[in-house]
């Protein structure tokens, strides 16, 4: 692997990520025994330019991922079996990768035969005739992906019991839709054994929060997943010697069972209660007091997402139109705490991956750096009736990384959408011998493109 990476930082930097995910993501998760990478970015007169959802992953992938088809065409391979051959398999894991990565977890080959089934790739061809019977071009294609995100490496999280019978969990990062409300609270009802609707998540104060570092780059439930298991234990280890004081027992002979500390022979107290004791300074040798516990992490706890992606096209020859009718997703974003949410995740950034893909385009004028499309009048994105129902499915594995498992579910539908798309436009393509297309695929530069090959001939 040999790349040369020339990034437009825009008139000021504001982030590196997507160029520095670049050059660490350029051998995906293929078995790529010698790898140069050159990234440069270059100022220009132009607006700065900043992470977007997969900071330079989706891009880095597309380019991996057309390559592989390129390559498979000109040389006569079949592109499946091409990937078959290169993909890292599951025995040689971990494997430490030419460009610093150790990837931990992933079932990569797996992915791609499961996402292959979903997208009911065997029936590709009776669809594609009834297509051209119509006079459309139809076309499949896929992308294999991997995400390599860390993000800030420092975040606080604080967890206290009151005797009111609620659980407040204070963090530093918020949340932007993504549901930490919901799995922040399944983790630690599970941890405590408390109800699911006693815990408070409280955050976006900073009256109230220790340091934080946001959402972004899957980090949540990695780094605050971690804060969470730590903090439990901190906060039940520190109960179990609150409720020994008031079973009158050795705090070697307390057990945390199910939301209460068991002692004795008949002896037994719930958390709230002991929350309640020690607020009303009731614990024998201990003064009025909240029952809390701080965690801080200073750690990426780097986990490797990864999956693969599904697109079928088809075109109007006469027009240059571009319809996305399918587009599936296999994902292992490690262990799921809330598999609903990991799947929303994945529709949302499959619609943000297919705009960029189809009709998203930031556009200047030519003699200068006046923006042309400023507004979501003139900017385009995709409307959900530019788009079919997606077909989702996971493959799991665990992360090494942190206590849970997770790897994170933020970026797994943009990552691959732009290689997996205009593979298929390709291979819809491939009959008329198109040149590549350029992002995004207009009809208009579609069009132009068709015309050019029809001229050609």
């Amino acid at each position: 692997m040999k790349m040369d990476f020339l990034a437009n930082i825009g008139a000021a930097p504001v982030s590196y990520a997507p160029v520095q995910n670049a050059a660490r993501l350029c051998t995906s998760m293929y078995h790529v025994p010698v790898a140069r990478a050159r990234v440069r970015g270059v100022l220009t007169n132009t607006v700065p330019t900043g992470p977007y959802r997969g900071a330079g992953r989706p891009e880095m992938i597309y380019a991996i991922e057309r390559l592989m088809d390129i390559y498979a065409r000109e040389q006569g391979i079949d592109r499946i079996e091409l990937r078959r051959r290169n993909l890292i398999p599951v025995d040689a894991l971990p494997y430490s990768g030419t460009t610093g990565l150790s990837i931990d977890s992933g079932e990569f080959e797996k992915n791609m035969d499961m996402v292959m089934e979903l997208a009911d790739w065997q029936g590709f061809d009776k669809r594609c005739e009834k297509a051209e019977s119509a006079g459309r071009l139809r076309g499949i294609g896929l992308a294999n992906f991997m995400e390599i995100p860390v993000g800030f490496p420092h975040e606080t999280a604080d967890l206290t019991v009151t005797g009111n019978g609620r659980v407040e969990l204070t963090v530093g990062t918020q949340s932007m839709g993504m549901g930490h409300e919901t799995v922040f609270a399944q983790v630690l009802a599970d941890r405590l054994g408390v109800p699911f609707d006693s815990v408070d998540l409280l955050t976006g104060d900073t009256d109230l929060t220790g340091m934080g570092g946001g959402a972004h780059s899957d980090r949540s439930m990695r780094l605050v997943g971690t804060l969470m298991v730590n903090a439990a234990a901190s906060l039940v280890a520190r109960a179990t010697a609150l409720a020994a004081r008031v079973l009158g027992v050795a705090e070697e002979e307390v057990s945390f069972l199910d939301g209460g500390f068991h002692g004795g022979q008949t002896g037994h107290i719930g958390l709230f209660e002991i929350a309640a004791l020690l607020e009303a300074g009731d614990v024998p040798g201990h003064e009025a007091a909240k029952l809390t516990v701080r965690e801080a992490i200073h750690d990426r706890l780097p986990a490797f997402p990864n999956g693969c992606a599904c697109s079928e096209v088809e075109v109007d020859p006469e027009t240059g139109e571009v319809d996305l009718v399918r587009h599936a997703l296999i994902h292992d974003a490690g262990l799921e705490i809330n598999p609903m949410i990991v799947e929303g995740q994945g529709h949302g950034g499959i619609a943000q991956g297919i705009g960029q893909a189809m009709c998203e385009d930031f556009v200047y004028e030519e003699s200068g750096a006046q923006i042309l499309s400023g507004s979501f009048m003139d900017y385009c994105v995709p409307r959900a009736g530019d788009l079919p129902s997606f077909d989702l499915g996971s493959n799991p594995t665990a992360a090494a990384s942190n206590p849970l498992g997770v790897k994170g579910g933020g970026e797994g539908g943009t990552t691959p959408a732009l290689g997996a798309f205009f593979n298929a436009l390709h291979d819809a393509l491939a009959p008329l011998g198109t040149e590549e297309v350029p992002m995004p695929a207009t009809s208009a530069r579609v069009w132009e493109l068709i015309e050019r090959a029809r001229a050609r001939r």
